[in-house]
């Protein structure tokens, strides 16, 4: 897990805020190996700030289809200009201080209280829900990868089915995946134009997960929305990882997605057969891009990922395209 001394934070601090004021505390909102810190400055007028430590997996570390730290800067950017979000302040150039990180500006200053930070918990999931439709709204204007800018990719079709067979192509042998058989399911599914009815490319997060914190400001909660972006991408908004079927973490006994999350999304995103035979197909592309980003991701994730590829593989034998 990365970690962060008040030398290095006042130090990026420093290089994007002038003149800055001395920070005087830290919150940790932590995660696996990307980590997220609430920076406080003795000026009561400044906003709080979020560092993001971006960590790049060593060359012997698994690393797959990770968005650069420029990328999502860019996606980042994208949606503060459409959204309420905490500001992405520009990257340092060139990009001096170690480690990597984002930096952004909240729109409101957090006090330092004992209840920081916040985990999502089931009464938040409405707010979720509601903050995950705004986002899916900041169409893009191709589909897939930020990398894929200049490809000029207009067919979500298209988009998904190549990286599904690119993550089938890195796909570990140890999962005992049967890649021909599920090959020869994704070509009927092609067949029955299955992906093509997403016209719009949503901004979707995919593998990352929203933070919460209580603010000093009238409005009461506040979503510290997206730290980082290491997979997001334009496509179907069914693809968010929350609107998976399979509860995380694995036994929980929660029902999957939460009834809250959908009543606040206020949509219903599966109404047909084949929709839930879509959510199967991107329940696999998810286990195997978890999978294949082994380090950035906890046992309990990696647990929940290698279900998805043995359940989604074996309901799509008789899973319906109609």
């Amino acid at each position: 897990m990365a970690s962060i001394t008040l030398e290095i934070a006042q130090a990026i601090l420093d290089v994007h805020v002038s003149p800055s004021s001395p920070i005087v505390a830290i919150h940790h909102f932590g995660a696996v190996a990307t980590s997220t810190f609430l920076l406080h400055t003795t000026s009561p007028a400044t906003a709080s700030y979020l560092v993001s430590l971006v960590e790049t997996p060593a060359a012997t570390d698994q690393s797959f289809n990770e968005n650069s730290i420029s990328a999502q800067y860019s996606l980042l950017t994208h949606l503060h200009t459409h959204l309420p979000l905490p500001h992405p302040l520009p990257l340092p150039s060139p990009l001096a201080l170690t480690p990597t990180y984002l930096l952004l500006r909240l729109p409101h200053a957090l006090s330092p209280t004992p209840e920081l930070p916040i985990t999502p918990a089931q009464n938040k999931a409405a707010l979720l829900g509601a903050s995950l439709r705004a986002v899916h709204a900041c169409a893009g204007e191709w589909f897939g990868r930020h990398a894929w800018e200049h490809e000029g990719v207009y067919s979500w079709q298209e988009a998904f089915t190549r990286l599904l067979e690119d993550a089938l192509d890195a796909a570990p042998p140890h999962l005992g995946l049967d890649v021909q058989a599920v090959r020869k399911r994704l070509s009927r599914a092609i067949g029955f134009f299955l992906f093509d009815d997403v016209e719009e490319p949503a901004f979707v997060a995919l593998t990352s997960e929203a933070v919460y914190a209580r603010a000093d400001a009238p409005d009461g909660d506040v979503v510290l929305w997206l730290p980082t972006l290491p997979h997001a991408l334009f496509g179907d908004p069914l693809l968010e990882r929350v609107f998976s079927e399979v509860p995380f973490p694995l036994g929980s006994g929660q029902p999957a997605p939460s009834r809250e999350l959908l009543q606040g999304y206020g949509s219903p995103l599966i109404v047909f057969a084949r929709q839930r035979t879509k959510r199967l197909w991107y329940d696999l592309y998810l286990g195997l891009l978890l999978l294949l980003n082994e380090s950035l991701h906890s046992p309990e994730e990696l647990d929940w990922a290698r279900e998805l590829v043995r359940r989604s593989a074996e309901l799509l034998e008789n899973a319906p395209c109609y």
